[in-house]
């Protein structure tokens, strides 16, 4: 009787993978660990949507905060200009005299040499409110063409008072055009007396014990100033007439760039026709 090998017996695997046995290969759409995917309600505020979000709310918190200080602001002051009520200065001419006058109409250059010297009478009608006047400046004129102007000292003034200004002014061999001297000369010759504007530049800005405005420019403006000279060979002269109340320009509280009278030479007292 033939002997025939027993089989074989199969190994015992204990444990993955077995020994001498190779491990699958992962799929290429398998994952080899499971990891969570983000949570989005758990983002990161910094980065992506959620921090625009943020910042967009922030910007439109700060503009309505601005806008509501704004507003209070603006009917704060709009409710304590209604209180106040500020006036605008009265400026009169209460007197006027001229000396040394002197016009040289020969040539084609005439030239004017005078000494002017006015009394400006300012009356402040606020009750409450006190006005502070600096750069303050007065010029003659004629015809729209300043002769001399002067610089005044800056002064602060109580309401309900009022106060009176001396300013002298001169011209030195001052070129004035062949019009104003034919038009002197005129005024001179048929009425014996020559008119003259006077005009009042200053910085003002009104002032209570809690409440102050912004600064403005005031112009004020004098015309028809009459002052006698007989004829060409009088050399001075006074005021002709009761005193002259002078016409004062809108006064918005606002600021305003300081313009001097050089600048409007020619078009700040409209010329008269003879």
């Amino acid at each position: 009787m033939a002997n025939h090998p027993k089989p074989t017996a199969e190994p015992v695997v204990i444990g993955y993978p077995a020994a001498g046995i190779a491990a699958p290969l992962p799929s290429a759409t398998a994952y080899a660990y499971a990891t969570p995917r983000p949570d989005p309600y758990y983002a990161d505020p910094r980065t992506g949507a959620a921090f625009s979000a943020n910042r967009n709310l922030l910007l439109y918190r700060i503009l309505i905060a601005a806008s509501v200080a704004f507003l209070l602001v603006g009917f704060i002051s709009f409710f304590l200009w209604l209180f106040l009520r500020p006036s605008v200065p009265v400026f009169v001419v209460s007197s006027a005299t001229v000396s040394a006058f002197n016009l040289s109409s020969s040539g084609p250059t005439p030239q004017l040499s005078s000494s002017f010297d006015l009394a400006l009478n300012v009356s402040n009608p606020n009750k409450k409110m006190g006005v502070n006047y600096f750069h303050v400046a007065a010029a003659v004129a004629y015809d729209g063409v300043i002769l001399a102007e002067t610089a005044l000292s800056p002064f602060y003034q109580e309401g309900r008072t009022s106060t009176t200004l001396q300013a002298p002014l001169e011209t030195r061999q001052e070129h004035v055009g062949l019009d104003v001297a034919e038009g002197i000369s005129h005024d001179r010759a048929t009425s014996g007396a020559v008119r003259f504007d006077v005009m009042v530049e200053a910085w003002v800005w009104f002032k209570t014990s809690a409440w102050s405005t912004s600064s403005s420019v005031m112009k004020v403006y004098c015309e028809g100033i009459t002052i006698s000279l007989i004829n060409d060979t009088v050399t001075s002269g006074s005021m002709a007439g009761p005193t002259k109340q002078c016409q004062g320009s809108s006064l918005p509280i606002a600021i305003r760039r300081r313009c001097t009278f050089r600048h409007f030479r020619y078009s700040t007292v409209m010329p008269r026709h003879h």
